[in-house]
């Protein structure tokens, strides 16, 4: 029983991990790295600040030692530098999001005792994705039917703070939501969140000449120099700015409605349509099989998919059809499809007349707070400088 118990603990922080390291990257004064939660944080003794560099030593290089081998996690000589420098004084920390990512890795930042942390949400409310809201400025990719693709047991947070027993495994997304809610009362951190605060700019600022090394410099949020953060977590998600990918010089001159997955809801607007649905991953494959109950038929491309013979994949709904790579939409909503077969020869399709075509083809990282050169140095490794 306790090797079950080790290893769903052991696969919670695999699956937090792997959510803050898709959520989002910290980009701090002194290269901080992501923090996962500490289970043994209660058998931590919370200090009010780093009162001594002992103190702090201890807790530091035990939360170092805690997230080694981890790709992204915090580096002990990052902590050090950090001892060295600021000994007897608290982190000053920024989330920006209050989502899952940003709850979380504020939680951990605030339950350490070493630091004080102010969360930006650019929405009224906690939760990020997994509001189901499709107007306005705040619009999700959340759609009505959506549970999670993973069990709720892998997928809490990993410090004994479960969904209710009543919750299925794939949980709906209206679940989720309430879990973070949850999560973020228990924690007590929405005295902490700035609503309605989008982080606009994010500026990384020296320290001052003459301060002897004492002085680090930080980061700069929305222009508000009197407060220079030393740790930035970015949580923002990578949700926000859709990617439709294009086709080459007049390849794609399809003049009906054509809309990407981001903004899906829910069938019943495509009764009676041919629908072309263009990638296969989580949400793709989640349209194809939605849009089918309400659409006369669904053509789903992707470039993995052959040519669809007599023998039908098994529970491919009878109105689906699976075609390659799309190449080529004209005027009239005639595409065209190529499958490379594993000898190299191409198998060229043509289906006619599509009504409509749903880009499900995923999402930029986008991230406009940054200017252009802590962009650059952003796409070419994994934190900004």
């Amino acid at each position: 029983k306790r090797s079950r118990v080790r290893r769903r603990m052991r696969f919670s922080e695999l699956t937090l991990t792997a959510l803050l390291a898709i959520c989002g990257s910290v980009l701090p004064s002194t290269s901080f790295q992501l923090l996962r939660p500490l289970r043994t944080s209660q058998d931590l003794q919370r200090p009010t600040a780093l009162s001594s560099s002992t103190q702090a030593e201890k807790f530091l290089t035990r939360l170092s030692r805690q997230s080694r081998g981890f790709p992204g996690m915090c580096m002990e000589s990052d902590l050090r530098h950090f001892l060295s420098v600021r000994s007897g004084q608290k982190l000053k920390v920024a989330v920006i999001g209050a989502g899952a990512a940003g709850l979380c890795s504020a939680a951990v930042f605030d339950e350490s005792g070493v630091a004080d942390v102010t969360i930006f949400e650019k929405s009224g409310r906690v939760g990020g994705v997994w509001n189901h809201e499709k107007a306005g400025d705040h619009s999700t990719p959340m759609y009505r039917s959506l549970r999670t693709n993973i069990p709720k047991e892998i997928m809490q947070f990993p410090d004994e703070f479960h969904f209710e027993d009543t919750t299925p495994s794939f949980a709906p997304h209206a679940a989720v939501l309430k879990y973070l809610q949850t999560f973020c009362e228990k924690k007590q951190l929405g005295q902490k969140i700035r609503f309605n605060t989008p982080a606009q700019s994010v500026r990384r600022v020296k320290a001052k000449a003459g301060s002897g090394g004492k002085a680090e410099g930080g980061w700069v949020i929305n222009g508000d120099t009197e407060n220079i953060y030393d740790v930035v977590v970015v949580a923002s998600g990578h949700y926000n700015e859709p990617y439709c990918p294009d086709l080459g010089p007049g390849k794609f001159r399809f003049t009906g409605p054509v809309m990407h997955s981001k903004d899906y809801d829910k069938p019943d607007v495509f009764k009676g349509e041919r629908v072309l649905v263009v990638g296969a991953r989580a949400s793709g494959t989640d349209l194809a099989w939605e849009i089918s109950r309400a659409a006369e038929k669904v053509v789903w491309s992707h470039p993995s998919f052959g040519p669809q013979g007599k023998e039908r994949p098994s529970g491919l709904p009878e109105n689906v059809h699976q075609a390659g790579n799309l190449v080529e939409v004209d005027e009239e909503g005639n595409a065209t499809f190529v499958y490379t077969a594993p000898d190299g020869t191409e198998n060229r399709e043509v289906v006619h007349q599509v009504d409509r075509v749903i880009w499900a083809t995923g999402y930029y990282f986008f991230y406009p707070f940054f200017d252009a050169e802590q962009e650059k140095e952003q796409a070419e490794g994994r934190g900004v400088e």
